[in-house]
């Protein structure tokens, strides 16, 4: 490769990996809650990445709208949360597009579980949005999933989407999550789905010894 070349792929890479850097930077501070430090990084990420070509810049964009779903999520503004998780590059794929390659298709159902948690009650203006998700996510989301978090996190926010009077699939749908929890030794997701059968079924309970 020519001198020249080789300076401008290095290049390429160098700002690509920044762009990386800043990103798994913003989903740590996500994952801390750390809401001010993640909304820095994915400022840090946005003008970054608006130095990459159009081409290499796809490959970052479904990422960086979920990253901006996540956070408007967490500090409270739910509907820029709903519009980000709605945009096309994270919309579920019908059967008659082209497959996604994983990691995209990964962040689809993300986006898809955190537009049911956020429209599963009745009186959401987009709860008709609900069934249609849960039907097209079902398929998607099979027990023989090679991402058993990604299934556990299926079966907990499906739990969350049945009325109160239906016990018995949403107990199903927590042992479910249990099972595929411990079965990838997710620690988190394993404490939620106790905390969620705790809130539905034993909170109130007093427990004599």
């Amino acid at each position: 490769m020519p001198p020249r070349q080789l300076a401008e792929s290095r290049d390429r890479w160098r700002r690509l990996l920044k762009c990386k850097l800043h990103l798994h930077l913003a989903f740590a501070f996500c994952a801390r809650t750390a809401w001010p430090e993640a909304q820095h990084q994915l400022g840090c990420l946005e003008n970054a990445a608006s130095t990459l070509s159009a081409e290499t810049f796809n490959t970052l964009e479904y990422q960086i709208l979920y990253l901006s779903g996540v956070i408007n999520q967490g500090t409270g503004n739910i509907s820029a949360a709903l519009s980000y998780y709605r945009k096309p590059s994270l919309s579920l794929p019908s059967s008659s597009q082209p497959a996604l390659p994983p990691i995209h298709l990964e962040f689809c159902i993300l986006s898809a579980l955190n537009i049911l948690l956020i429209v599963h009650h009745p009186s959401h203006p987009s709860y008709h949005l609900l069934q249609p998700l849960l039907e097209n996510l079902t398929p998607l989301c099979k027990k023989n999933s090679n991402n058993k978090a990604l299934y556990a996190a299926y079966q907990l926010v499906s739990a969350t989407c049945f009325p109160p009077t239906s016990i018995l699939p949403v107990k199903q749908h927590l042992q479910f999550a249990v099972d595929a929890a411990k079965g990838c030794s997710n620690e988190q997701l394993l404490c939620m789905t106790l905390h969620v059968i705790w809130f539905k079924f034993f909170k109130g309970v007093r427990v004599i010894f």
